[in-house]
Formats: structure tokens, sequence, C-alpha cells
């Protein structure tokens, strides 16, 4: 599958490899963030954050799709945090990804870029 996703004890990862069409990377992040609602009810109720891995990825988004994205994210605002934390390494995926973040800064979010996961994990833990 094109669209996968790991769900740890308080951060949900979505990992797009190569061009994944906007149909179904809005099933794979339905299907992960199903699993969120699933995992946040058993939690405590605490919310988790998200980490977007755009470095295996190939897509070409426009402008339309990430502002859809970013609504639709937002549309799980009682199970994330709203701390979106993207990784991405080439020009492009980066350029995706800061427009993406405007997007998301005007839906409350806070997504925040990162060329290292490590360094994303770290602001996770308030270490950044």
């Amino acid at each position: 599958m094109p669209f996968n996703y790991e769900l740890t004890d308080r951060v949900v990862q979505f990992h797009p490899k190569g061009e994944v069409l906007q149909e179904m990377n809005l099933q794979g992040m339905t299907e992960a963030l199903t699993a969120v609602r699933a995992a946040w009810r058993t939690n405590g109720n605490r919310p988790f954050d998200l980490l977007i891995d755009l470095r295996e990825s190939l897509e070409n988004r426009s402008a339309g799709e990430l502002r859809s994205l970013a609504e639709f994210i937002a549309g799980y605002a009682d199970v994330l945090t709203g701390r979106i934390a993207i990784v991405a390494t080439d020009p492009l995926r980066y350029a995706l990804a800061r427009v993406f973040e405007v997007f998301s800064e005007h839906l409350g979010q806070t997504p925040r870029m990162f060329s290292d996961p490590a360094d994303a994990e770290a602001w996770f833990a308030g270490e950044a």
C-alpha cells in the first residue's frame, strides 16, 4: 500500500510512498484516524500528535488538494493535539508542505517543518 501509518503511544505517523492519489491519501488517513479515535478512547482521552513523513513521497498536490487535506485533518481536532510535524527533504515536497502549513495554521493547527524525524519527535516531547 502506498500510504502507510504507524500509531504509537502519543503520535500517529503518516508515510505516503511514491505517488499517492488524493483519494488513496484520504482513504489511508481515514483508516489511520479511525484507529487514532479508537486508541484515544483507551488511552485516557489523550490527544495524539501528527507526523507526516514525506521523505519517500512523490506527491505533487494542488493548492486545493492541500487545503482539503488540512481541512480533513482539522476535522479530527477532538483526538489530535493540532501539532503537525512535517518531514520533507526534497525542495518540491518541502514547498508543498509549506503551502499545507499555511492552510493548517489558518485552521488553528500548529504545523512545523523538519528534515529529520528525530527532530520532530523531540519537538513533540518538548525538547526542541
